[in-house]
């Protein structure tokens, strides 16, 4: 009776495994690959980062200075936090590229690659958050896709009919 409870635990130990194995063997050749990389020259910091730059180019020109002038206002701290998290991945490939590898070391220095890249993450969220009630009905409409019904409606509220190209309006 206890069989088939047993062969379903071996299937997702199994499973459970080759899944283990597959991400490990990802994250090492790709994190191999980019240790093999000749050495970059210091890069100043990405600024803005892409995501807010797209975001300010979508954007009419006073939301758009409101966003820039928010990251301008955080900048240091973007700077640092890219900072940090370039470290950690510094930290990652040394660890990798070790002739011994210590499974508890590449935990360790994989994870806190995730925290620093959280903490990036968070500082672009906050600016987010803060400059979003400041910015026109125009501007947050802007900021939604293409396809958002809210992303197609007039000043007054009404939906707007769109078509489809090559397709023209009853």
């Amino acid at each position: 009776m206890n069989e088939p409870r047993f062969k379903s635990w071996l299937v997702l130990l199994a499973v459970s495994l080759a899944l283990n194995l597959f991400l490990g063997v990802r994250v090492a050749t790709t994190t191999l690959h980019q240790a093999e990389s000749p050495p970059r020259a210091e890069q100043p910091p990405r600024m803005p980062p892409p995501m807010l730059e797209r975001m300010a180019s979508r954007l009419p020109k006073g939301d758009a200075a409101l966003l820039r002038a928010a990251v301008a206002e955080q900048r240091g701290a973007l700077d640092e936090a890219r900072r940090q998290t370039q470290q950690a991945i510094e930290i990652l490939h040394r660890v990798i590229a070790a002739e011994t590898l210590d499974p508890a070391a590449l935990n360790a220095a994989a994870d806190a690659v995730q925290a620093k890249r959280h903490e990036e993450r968070f500082l672009v969220h906050k600016i987010i958050m803060d400059v979003m009630p400041r910015l026109t009905l125009e501007g947050r409409r802007s900021l939604l896709p293409p396809s958002s019904e809210m992303a197609q409606r007039n000043e007054g509220g009404a939906a707007v009919k769109t078509t489809n190209p090559g397709q023209s309006l009853p």
